[in-house]
């Protein structure tokens, strides 16, 4: 390219998404804290309304139901946080941006698909906590419901090699999609406008009822426990997790227990 990326309008390109990506942040982690606020003071509000002495009646009924519900969402939001499920989108956002803008100043083709390779495996990584966080809160939602909520937090590895198969389609659609729009909106390459386009939203939207699927059945699959899950010795997010010392203590290594060194965020 021509200009120095040290430029003023560089500046303003790499700026711009970091605004607009802190902005998102902001709004959604007041919105988080707002909803939390609201949930407690909506049971306190329902613990002083409710007759403990009223057995049976539909109103005592409905007042349970919506503090059962408003529990529910406190819970899932504390042993699964809102930023777990908001670094996806933003990283998407921000590279997206910068990834149309580099293109409408001219960036050639092979740089773009150089840069956007070296950011491929953060992007998987974002995708997989995305798509495994959204799981897990899920089924601490169904299970707090049920009343059979035996483990509060499950580490995202035992859900195996097959999340990182998920994580790792829905990375190419959204890579697919996102070169489509931006050679669109910069009106170049306009083959890989019609491509990306078609087959990113072919990859995603067709797969939208297959990841609702996959989410629901972590909840029925942890219904007795997560002890005999994730286990697969060519397990990659196993491998990750024990090797940097994200263990749990439920694995057996060589007939004996991990110490336990938190599954955050893994």
């Amino acid at each position: 390219m021509s200009e120095s990326t040290g430029s003023p309008t560089w500046t303003l390109i790499f700026a711009l998404p970091a605004a607009a990506a802190a902005a998102v942040a902001t709004v959604n982690g007041l919105s988080q804290f707002s909803r939390s606020a609201r949930a407690r003071r909506t049971i306190e509000w329902i613990n002083s309304t409710i007759d403990k002495d009223t057995d049976g009646n539909l109103r005592q009924q409905l007042f349970t139901e919506l503090k059962t519900e408003q529990e529910t969402r406190l819970i899932a939001t504390y042993y699964v946080p809102w930023w777990r499920l908001l670094l996806f989108p933003v990283w998407v956002i921000v590279f997206g941006t910068l990834s149309t803008l580099a293109i409408k100043k001219g960036m050639s083709g092979k740089d773009m698909i150089k840069g956007m390779a070296s950011i491929f495996p953060f992007t998987v990584y974002f995708a997989w906590l995305f798509i495994g966080s959204f799981r897990e809160r899920t089924r601490i939602c169904n299970h707090y419901r049920a009343g059979i909520l035996r483990e509060p937090r499950i580490p995202l590895w035992r859900m195996g090699n097959k999340l990182v198969g998920v994580a790792l389609w829905c990375t190419i659609g959204i890579y697919l999609l996102g070169g489509g729009l931006a050679s669109l909106i910069a009106v170049r390459y306009p083959i890989l406008a019609v491509v990306g386009l078609s087959v990113g939203y072919i990859m995603l939207f067709s797969t939208i009822p297959y990841v609702m699927h996959y989410v629901q059945e972590w909840s029925v699959a942890t219904k007795t426990g997560s002890k005999s899950l994730g286990n697969e010795k060519l397990s990659l997010p196993r491998f990750i997790a024990t090797a940097f010392m994200f263990s749990d203590p439920r694995i057996d290594v060589d007939g004996e227990h991990c110490e336990y060194y938190g599954s955050y965020p893994m």
